[in-house]
């Protein structure tokens, strides 16, 4: 499905809107971890960040330059979930 995704700078915060099911997830970036490179020479930003219910997470936006595509990508200690990425 399709999902809107606003990193907000000035309030710290990310939105995530999906058309379904129509919940908006909420997360406050606790920590700007910076920028780094894997080994496939993909770029990752990286946010230490917590949820609505206050579980820790970890949010990265990777540049895949394979295909020129972008991943979002979110890390919570049991559980995971991946975007792919079209700017608008």
């Amino acid at each position: 499905y399709n999902a809107l995704i606003v990193l907000n700078s000035d309030t710290n915060e990310i939105k995530i809107y999906p058309e379904e099911p129509d919940v908006t997830l909420n997360f406050d970036i606790i920590r700007a971890n910076g920028k780094s490179t894997d080994s496939e020479n993909n770029s990752i930003l990286t946010f230490s960040c917590a949820d609505d219910d206050g579980e820790e997470c970890t949010i990265k936006l990777i540049g895949v330059k394979k295909t020129n595509k972008f991943l979002f990508e979110i890390e919570w200690k049991d559980f995971g979930l991946l975007y792919n990425v079209y700017p608008k």
